[in-house]
């Protein structure tokens, strides 16, 4: 009976599903991130336009070998 994904955290995945992300929300649930993962350049662009204006909060991240880094 528990709600696992807000609904900041299912604008977050359902925004990522519409452009042709990954996206799912992190941890336990109940409201701390999500994730999002995109696959080419224009993706990425597309998602960080939408997701601004829904006033949520964006960290960009970048993976490589050595792990994940927040993108400056």
């Amino acid at each position: 009976g528990v709600d696992l994904e807000t609904k900041e955290l299912a604008v977050i995945s359902d925004l990522a599903e519409k452009l042709g992300l990954a996206g799912k929300f992190s941890g336990a649930g109940g409201g701390d991130s999500a994730i999002a993962i995109a696959f080419s350049g224009k993706e990425k662009e597309n998602f960080e336009s939408e997701i601004k204006k829904t006033g949520l909060y964006l960290v960009g991240a970048k993976l490589s070998e050595n792990g994940v880094a927040e993108e400056k």
